[in-house]
């Protein structure tokens, strides 16, 4: 068999590249946005946004439950740890008391 003929159209009579902007369409990137359906969770008092429920919801459809709540020490070692990838110094460990939570995390 020889080379085919670019005129003869195999699939329905489009081309290729309206074959790929047919299936490029389908793609999720270039569907309109819209609301999701928040997930119910038996846990509604460990939710504190909709975001919460989403990830509860898969804590709980593989049996698991959410760790309790980091103290402030944990947390701002959390934080530097992501931020510099180093712990942080004893001073600022030390220092960071004084000063209330967000205000450290918005530095």
């Amino acid at each position: 068999m020889g080379a085919p003929d670019p005129r003869d159209n195999g699939a329905g009579g489009k081309s290729k590249a309206e074959i790929i902007a047919a299936k490029a369409r389908e793609h999720w990137a270039f569907k309109p946005i819209g609301l999701p359906v928040v997930p119910a969770v038996q846990n509604q008092r460990w939710t504190q946004n909709s975001i919460d429920n989403f990830i509860l919801a898969r804590l709980e459809a593989r049996g698991l439950t959410p760790s309790a709540r980091a103290d402030k020490r944990t947390l701002i070692r959390r934080a530097t740890f992501d931020l510099i990838g180093l712990p942080p110094s004893r001073r600022k460990s030390r220092l960071s008391w004084l000063i209330p939570l967000p205000m450290r995390l918005r530095k």
